[in-house]
């Protein structure tokens, strides 16, 4: 047996080694709604813009994260439950740039909530113990937009989250998971649903109910895709999908983008860039998540708290 071939079949040991390790930290019961089933990932109409309202249970991995430093800064993004004491979200949110000073949110001062499609009603709230940002994510900025790469991030609670009909977590990507052109995804959040601008007359509206919206991922030769990559072809970082005319909005950034693969809902990407619905690009990108498994799962595996199962 030749040298090359020795070591591609100690690097796929190791990785299946790696992976079942990995899974060993998260719930053996993921991606499926006790009273909804897979509505949450498989499309529910043809029309987060032109999306329609969830209803409870219906995406039970579906969090809202505020965060703030403690003082003048605040914002809400989306966030995916996936394990009853982490979740995932996008780094960007809380780290980031505003008008060239570097914003960092605090956890004591920072909250998940769950459980319910309304904003303010009914949910569940957790605070937070740590934030993990992935050791890559940086922030590219020109004239034209701001391109966030390593786009992802660990939220850790102070205490597990009861999972019931309306909270649940979803699968990870297996390792060998692919995320191709023109497939089916579903993609949901609080973000803004309606902007309007005319010169004495300009107001935005974000939602009070959980809004979902079928879309499909596109092909990273496809110019959209590139386009909205500032004119270069994604890496596998990344994965494209078409923001026309149903995409997301500032809001549903670090939200999940969930897909049907082998009967159960699978996190295929967090929602990741806040201009994706720009007529100009009419493209988003979205955080790869079967990229990222390595660095979730070790993180999970030496952040545990000691005596109390992440899953």
């Amino acid at each position: 047996m030749d040298v090359k071939r020795l070591f591609l079949i100690s690097f796929l040991i190791g990785s299946l080694i790696f992976e079942a390790m990995g899974e060993a930290n998260l719930p053996k019961e993921c991606g499926i709604s006790k009273t909804h089933g897979l509505q949450g990932c498989t499309p529910k109409t043809s029309r987060i813009i032109g999306g329609v309202e969830a209803v409870n249970g219906e995406i039970p991995w579906q969090a809202s994260l505020d965060v703030s430093n403690g003082s003048q800064y605040f914002t809400t993004c989306g966030a995916v439950v996936v394990s009853s004491q982490y979740l995932l979200t996008a780094a960007h949110c809380l780290k980031y740039k505003d008008e060239g000073v570097m914003w960092e949110a605090i956890a004591k001062f920072s909250t998940i909530k769950v459980g319910d499609t309304h904003m303010f009603i009914g949910n569940e709230i957790y605070n937070i113990s740590s934030f993990f940002i992935h050791p890559n994510y940086t922030i590219l900025e020109d004239e034209n937009k701001t391109i966030y790469k390593n786009d992802i991030a660990l939220v850790q609670l102070t205490s597990n989250i009861s999972f019931n009909d309306n909270v649940t977590a979803i699968c990870l990507p297996e390792s060998k998971f692919t995320v191709c052109g023109s497939e089916n995804v579903v993609i949901s959040g609080w973000g803004l649903t309606e902007e309007h601008n005319e010169t004495d007359d300009h107001y935005i509206s974000f939602p009070f109910n959980l809004q979902r919206a079928n879309i499909q991922t596109i092909a990273k030769n496809d110019s959209r895709c590139i386009k909205s990559n500032n004119g270069t072809e994604i890496d596998d970082t990344v994965f494209c999908t078409d923001s026309r005319p149903k995409g997301s909005y500032p809001g549903d950034m670090g939200g999940p983008v969930s897909i049907e693969h082998s009967g159960k809902c699978v996190l295929a990407g967090l929602i990741s860039n806040e201009e994706y619905c720009e007529k100009d690009f009419q493209s988003g990108l979205n955080v790869n998540i079967v990229h990222f498994l390595e660095w979730i799962y070790e993180t999970i595996r030496t952040t545990a708290r000691d005596g109390v199962s992440p899953s």
